[in-house]
């Protein structure tokens, strides 16, 4: 179950996320076109997704908060990775468009122009802002353990770096390179498609109920070190929302009664708690 303060929380960095991307777009998508920088109109439609990943990241953490019900007896949590995956099927799309048009112009089938300097300032005041951003949101993401989080604050990093290389391609072609500005397009094109398929891959694994083998491991370790724990049978492990849930067959000593059977798989319960905040666990004990 997704606790509420945390989710609103988590709202918070999303919310900072959609004021800045929406000031961003409209100066890039405008100043891009006064001053003739297809890198800096690359870069405004980059943050058109951006926009796009922030809406639906809210949706899926309101939807996140709701309690559970009968449909959904372990409550909503998946709603913040089917939001991620919808954010990146979006991110592709805005990127292929990205792409064509700087590919068009790399090949002569649009004709271009030296951009002015005002791209060029625009360009470093936004990966000023979004390094701010991407330093706050995955503060926040650590915190509040926010698998959407981490996406936003990823692509908040993504951004600030395809800035920059916006401010050096607008540079380059105003000193004599002319290719520079649909180059770093292309290059912005490039760092979308990217995220989308790091986004889509995470949320994928989430879905399908993949986890990490080596923190598999840890918790197996974490098992066999309780008292009276003789062996570990089965042991798995999945997401739901921020919590992880953990299922493990563990053996015991075949003479023990069933209060001290239950006394040991309590304490396997509270040590998967303590070590690794491990919110639930199935514990089935058989004998040695």
């Amino acid at each position: 179950m997704v606790v509420p303060g945390r989710a609103a929380r988590a709202e918070t960095g999303v919310w900072l996320s959609v004021l800045a991307y929406v000031s961003l777009t409209l100066l890039k998508l405008a100043v891009g076109a006064l001053a003739g920088s297809l890198s800096l109109q690359a870069d405004g439609y980059n943050n058109v997704t951006d926009l796009v990943a922030s809406f639906t990241l809210l949706v899926g953490l309101r939807v996140a908060r709701r309690p559970r019900d009968e449909n959904h007896p372990y409550g909503h949590g998946r709603a913040e990775a089917i939001a991620s995956l919808i954010t990146s099927i979006v991110m592709a799309a805005i990127a292929l468009q990205v792409l064509l048009a700087a590919g068009a112009r790399l090949l002569g089938l649009q004709e271009g122009t030296v951009p002015d300097p005002l791209a060029a300032w625009v360009g470093a005041a936004a990966a000023a802002v979004l390094f701010t951003l991407f330093a706050f949101n995955r503060r926040l993401a650590a915190k509040l353990n926010s698998l959407s989080l981490w996406a936003l604050s990823r692509d908040n990093l993504s951004d600030a770096l395809v800035s920059t290389g916006t401010v050096v391609g607008i540079i380059g072609s105003r000193l004599g390179a002319p290719s520079l500005d649909p180059l770093a397009a292309l290059v912005i094109g490039a760092v979308i498609c990217r995220t989308s398929w790091s986004i889509f891959k995470e949320s994928a694994i989430f879905l399908t109920d993949g986890f990490d083998e080596q923190e598999l491991a840890r918790y197996r370790e974490t098992v066999l070190s309780v008292p009276g724990v003789e062996g570990v049978g089965d042991i798995r492990a999945r997401l739901l929302g921020r919590d992880i849930l953990v299922d493990v067959t563990i053996k015991v000593r075949p003479d023990l009664n069933v209060v001290d059977s239950h006394r040991i798989a309590d304490a396997t319960e509270r040590e998967l708690r303590r070590r690794h905040r491990v919110r639930s666990s199935f514990i089935h004990v058989e004998p040695s």
